[in-house]
């Protein structure tokens, strides 16, 4: 009785490990559509570049695939994703990696892009959980909370 009990359980466990795995490598799977590079537009693209550990996820609701490859360096994360966005406003989702001294976060917020400029979005601190997004071109900066 014993011994049946066991290779009853034995076969479950060869039968669900196996599912399991598969299950581990191909993921749940993300349902949401895939944002697409709109290319240059004839200058009327703006271009979203994470720095410091900062990824965009998520454009007007379409994941971004360079969001999911996290850099990870010196014991701690680094790097960022570049997207590129038609001119006009965006709903984003951001995230950033904790830092030495830093917790991680997520940021879901609108941002008025124009054309042709690069926005930098990272940390706005070492030390607490904030971002800010910085136009290189107009020396503005907003600290998004």
């Amino acid at each position: 009785m014993s011994r049946e009990t066991h290779d009853s359980t034995t076969g479950t466990a060869c039968f669900f490990f196996p599912l399991l795995a598969a299950a581990l490598l191909v993921g749940c799977g993300d349902n949401r559509p895939v944002h697409k590079d709109p290319g240059d537009l004839n200058g009327a693209a703006a271009t979203l570049v994470g720095q410091n550990s900062t990824y965009v996820e998520e454009v007007d609701g379409k994941q971004v695939p360079s969001a999911k490859t996290v850099s990870y360096s010196g014991g701690s994360y680094a790097g960022g994703n570049t997207v590129k966005v038609p001119a006009g406003r965006h709903r984003l989702r951001v995230y950033a990696a904790a830092g030495p001294k830093r917790a991680s976060g997520v940021w879901e917020f609108n941002v008025d892009c124009e054309p042709g400029h690069i926005y930098e979005l990272l940390p706005a601190s070492e030390t607490a959980v904030s971002l800010q997004v910085r136009d290189p071109a107009t020396g503005t900066a907003v600290r998004v909370n």
